[in-house]
């Protein structure tokens, strides 16, 4: 079998921005960030979430969740590995992150992260919906439920963050298939799918969903099969490395350029895509692109 081409919109539908469902204002609530004091809220006790590397006063690096503009952290710690407190103006209008509640109804949450849709884990603050936007010009953008909107406004006003500018790209056939081994302790391969994001093997004694009939025979008749979602995955990222006003550049990252892995060297990232580069390594660039990217067999 071949798929027809479609787009796939990469975590940005993993959730909605603020309910992280439909468009409705029914799935949106009040914020519920327990242990919330006037002014600080302990977010983070070690490293493993964000990629906010930023030296503390001891001069080390640590993985943070990343901030929006107004937040910063206080009291980091080298020693244990500890981002600290997340300090804010107002810690109770805080969203997103696995720490944090919905923003209220006449809110949305708006995230650090440039087109990650709080897939990320990242924090965001909750902002008044706008009222009207008779104003704005039409610039259709994409929102973080899947829905296009004439504008950012349009968007925010129906309580969602923006994930691009353009138009929302169509349901995709890319997104995985159904089928699914069972049966405990058997570790038979019944069969090969393409599971959103390569093509992997069904093990079971038995398979279960409605792709099971057409499972391809091989990883290679999976991936004659599923040639347009790899073509679509393989494309070069669009992340690039800032230099402007940069005093001592560094490494951001390696981006897959649609051929191979291409270190960026800057003081920041800009692109859709830099969330999938920022902290990376070439080995960890490679293993994710380059098996993966490399030719589709000829169909026989």
């Amino acid at each position: 079998m071949t798929r027809t081409l479609t787009l796939t919109l990469t975590l940005a539908l993993v959730s909605g921005c603020t309910g992280r469902g439909d468009d409705t204002d029914t799935d949106s609530g009040a914020p519920t960030d327990a242990g919330v004091d006037a002014q600080t809220l302990v977010v983070d006790a070690g490293s493993d979430a964000g990629d906010t590397d930023e030296p503390d006063a001891g001069g080390c690096e640590l993985d943070c969740v990343e901030l929006p503009p107004e937040c910063h952290y206080e009291g980091r710690d080298c020693a244990t590995e500890s981002c600290g407190e997340i300090v804010c103006p107002d810690p109770s209008r805080m969203c997103g992150s696995l720490f944090h509640g919905r923003c209220a109804s006449d809110e949305y949450c708006d995230f650090y992260i440039e087109g990650a849709c709080g897939a990320l884990d990242e924090v965001g603050l909750c902002r008044e919906r706008p009222t009207s936007c008779d104003e704005q010009p039409e610039q259709p953008v994409c929102a973080c439920n899947g829905t296009t909107y004439d504008n950012a406004c349009e968007a925010h006003r129906a309580g969602f963050e923006v994930v691009m500018e353009g138009e929302c790209p169509p349901p995709s056939v890319c997104n995985g298939d159904d089928a699914w081994g069972e049966g405990e302790g058997c570790t038979t391969e019944l069969g090969w799918k393409w599971d959103g994001n390569t093509c992997a093997p069904v093990v079971g004694c038995t398979c279960t969903g409605t792709f099971c009939p057409s499972l391809f025979a091989s990883r290679d008749a999976c991936r004659v099969g599923s040639e347009t979602c790899i073509a679509h995955r393989c494309q070069a990222q669009d992340a690039a490395a800032v230099t402007t006003g940069c005093d001592e550049p560094s490494s951001i990252g390696w981006r897959w350029d649609g051929t191979a892995c291409v270190e960026l060297v800057g003081c920041s990232c800009d692109g859709t895509s830099c969330w999938r580069v920022e902290g990376t390594d070439r080995a960890g660039c490679e293993a994710e692109y380059v098996t993966e990217c490399e030719p589709i067999p000829a169909a026989r």
